[in-house]
């Protein structure tokens, strides 16, 4: 049986409540990640996601046919965080979570261990690529299956 464990992603990057909005979309994007813990003295207490960050960013017409976007520096993490931060277990099925992302319409769980330590981050994308994996081997098998 698939767990989250086997799903996750362990490249977990925290900051801080009071981090920039400018900061995140730098670390965004140097990092290539969808996703952000947000802890403060080493406790969880939010996730920051892309959407979130989009959400930060102001656009002001520069001329009838222009737009500029824009990061404020003075926009902070606790102002467009999520919380409360949603949580499944490493052992959790994959089945489980899926029932949790429908349940909790959200886009990631921060995944943890018996002892409650944060180990990963799964989100909605992992559980496409591996159900696009599993459709790709499908398709392999049938084509091979057919030519004979």
């Amino acid at each position: 049986m698939v767990r989250a464990k086997d799903l996750m992603s362990k490249k977990i990057v925290s900051i801080g409540p009071n981090s920039s909005m400018l900061e995140v979309s730098q670390i965004m994007t140097n990092r290539n990640l969808k996703h952000l813990v947000v802890q403060e003295n080493g406790k969880l207490v939010g996730i920051l996601s892309d959407r979130d960050l989009w959400k930060s960013i102001r656009s002001d017409l520069v001329d009838s046919q222009h737009m500029e976007l824009s990061l404020n520096s003075t926009q902070k993490v606790h102002d467009y965080m999520n919380w409360p931060v949603y949580v499944v277990s490493e052992s959790t099925s994959v089945q489980k979570v899926i029932e949790e992302f429908l349940a909790q319409r959200v886009s990631a769980f921060v995944v943890e261990n018996k002892k409650g330590e944060m180990k990963g981050i799964i989100t909605i994308d992992d559980i496409l690529e591996y159900f696009l994996g599993l459709i790709q081997d499908d398709e392999k098998t049938y084509h091979h299956e057919s030519l004979y």
